[in-house]
């Protein structure tokens, strides 16, 4: 858990990363799943090491207001997806995510 606080600090996280807690806390509250501490901890990571680019960055931005909405209103439509297929929105071909385990 101090690592999520760590990557979520003012400054520290980019708009991605903040779409990995979004995503996860969306997995965990609405599609049940348990034990995603892992998980969010290696989206954030990923994308800590990769060099995304604006368009990325975007694309996180845009879907990250969508997953909390779907969460807000326990719409589970997007629990059998992964973070990086779900059509939330705009941004649906970015696979950068993807790869999160």
């Amino acid at each position: 858990m101090a690592i999520i606080g760590l990557a979520l600090g003012g400054g520290c996280s980019s708009e991605c990363q903040q779409l990995c807690t979004a995503w996860y806390d969306y997995q965990r509250d609405v599609c049940g799943a348990v034990n995603t501490d892992d998980e969010r901890v290696t989206c954030i990571s990923d994308y800590r090491r990769s060099r995304t680019s604006e368009d990325e960055l975007n694309d996180c931005a845009t879907r990250i207001p969508q997953v909390r909405e779907m969460r807000s209103s326990q719409d589970a439509a997007c629990c059998t997806w992964d973070l990086g297929t779900c059509p939330t929105g705009q941004g649906d071909d970015d696979d950068s995510a993807a790869t999160a385990r």
